[in-house]
């Protein structure tokens, strides 16, 4: 099974937040971990702002972290058509529609803590992994 993780798991992978664990059972079974090349922009924002307030946060093994969790980073440029086309007609940010627009590209499962995205990704036919905190 391929799973697309948008950046609040990825960053539950590599960072202990409340849904951490919950993130990891979600993998269970997964063949393949992709995402839009988007992820690495949100997560590295993320990152930075964690350094940023706390000094002695290991922001570089994080990064790397992160980055070896995927097997494929898929280039922006190839969804943003679907991605705004998703966009416009829900009323959406561009941002988030880049990960349904990779599931449904290739059949996977989205994986997000996202609830209201988790939502729109049913809502548009995408299947969705919906990860809680617990």
């Amino acid at each position: 099974m391929t799973l697309v993780l948008d950046a609040n798991i990825a960053i539950a992978l590599a960072v202990p937040l409340p849904y951490s664990n919950p993130a990891r059972k979600a993998l269970a079974g997964a063949r393949r971990l992709i995402a839009p090349d988007l992820l690495v922009h949100e997560t590295a924002n993320v990152v930075s702002k964690l350094a940023s307030a706390n000094a002695g946060f290991g922001w570089e093994s994080t990064l790397d972290h992160i980055h070896l969790l995927f097997d494929e980073f898929v280039p922006c440029r190839s969804l943003a058509k679907a991605a705004v086309r998703d966009a416009v007609s829900e009323r959406h940010s561009a941002y988030d529609m880049f990960y349904i627009a990779l599931a449904r590209d290739r059949g996977a499962t989205l994986v997000t803590a996202d609830r209201k995205l988790a939502k729109l990704a049913e809502t548009l036919g995408v299947a969705v992994t919906a990860v809680a905190s617990s």
